[in-house]
């Protein structure tokens, strides 16, 4: 992590917030609008301005869950996982620093996001707004000793998802759902046609009742990173979480008990019909979405 020593008027992410805040003050007033404010933070590399950067005093943090702990029995996906081996051998002196400089990038980005909102008040356009805002990943920082993504933790997977939508009373909702269910969603909300082929579904159900039936599961994949790398899939329920790891041994974790999945249940006797259930739900998903990787699995040795 460094400072961004320049003025933070200048930095890229509060460049974007305001170029888009500036469009929505010249926006026509009796036009609807569509506007994505991609705002690259906390993406590394982390130039962070002040007084963000000091936001966060690295002493007063304490190692997250898993840090330290050995990877060497791990599946290989996590043991090369490029946040592992990038940071490999790191003591918390030098992890501190930089979650610290993280956290502080995230308050300075939702500083950032807080123009945009603040522009949409101004102009009278905030009511009458659908607001989404969500991440394309999660962030290891030091669990399992890992940075970054590129597993499927939950710390790397399970991504915030919040939605300002009219009409819909605000408050917490249980179901699972994924960010294939946004295409979907936005739509029905602006009452378009659906698209003709989408692998998630809408959730206007849920947002209109919060009891309203909805899927198990969901479902996450990754398929490498450079030159192939590894792959992995993985089945999420409300308390279990499967993870096949392609050519490796695979992970099942008890969420409900270990929210941080340091024990891993593979192996126990006990589970066998779960796996067996998981792995049933995990091959179908992939026969719906055309997964690749369903022909070696059913390839016969």
């Amino acid at each position: 992590p460094a400072t961004w020593t320049s003025p933070a008027d200048e930095h890229p992410d509060m460049q974007r917030a305001q170029r888009l805040a500036a469009f929505i003050h010249e926006a026509p007033a009796d036009r609807p609008i569509a506007a994505w404010c991609s705002l690259a933070g906390p993406h590394p590399p982390l130039l962070v301005p002040e007084p963000w950067m000091s936001l966060i005093d690295p002493a007063d943090l304490e190692p997250p869950p898993g840090f330290g702990m050995d990877l060497s029995e791990l599946p290989l996906g996590v043991r090369e996982a490029p946040g592992a081996l990038g940071t490999a051998g790191w003591g918390w002196e030098r992890w501190a620093p930089a979650i610290a400089a993280y956290y502080g990038y995230v308050a300075f980005v939702d500083h950032c996001q807080g123009i945009v909102l603040q522009a949409l008040e101004e102009t009278g356009r905030l009511d009458d707004t659908i607001v989404i805002a969500s991440t394309d990943h999660g962030e290891m920082l030091g669990s399992h000793g890992i940075y970054q993504k590129m597993v499927l933790y939950e710390r790397a997977i399970n991504v915030p998802l919040i939605m300002r939508i009219p009409g819909i009373e605000p408050g917490r909702r249980a179901q699972l759902c994924s960010q294939t269910d946004l295409a979907p969603t936005v739509l029905e909300l602006l009452a378009q046609q659906p698209l003709a082929r989408a692998q998630g579904r809408s959730v206007t159900p849920i947002l209109q009742n919060p009891r309203a039936d909805w899927g198990v599961h969901t479902f996450s994949e990754y398929n490498g990173w450079r030159d192939g790398g590894h792959r992995m899939r993985a089945v999420i329920g409300a308390r279990w979480k499967y993870v096949y790891h392609h050519g490796d041994s695979d992970q099942l974790f008890d969420l409900e008990r270990d929210p941080d999945e340091l024990h891993d249940l593979m192996g126990r006797p006990r589970h066998t019909d779960l796996l067996d259930q998981l792995r049933s739900v995990m091959v179908g998903w992939m026969r719906d979405t055309g997964d690749p990787l369903l022909d070696e699995l059913e390839r016969p040795d």
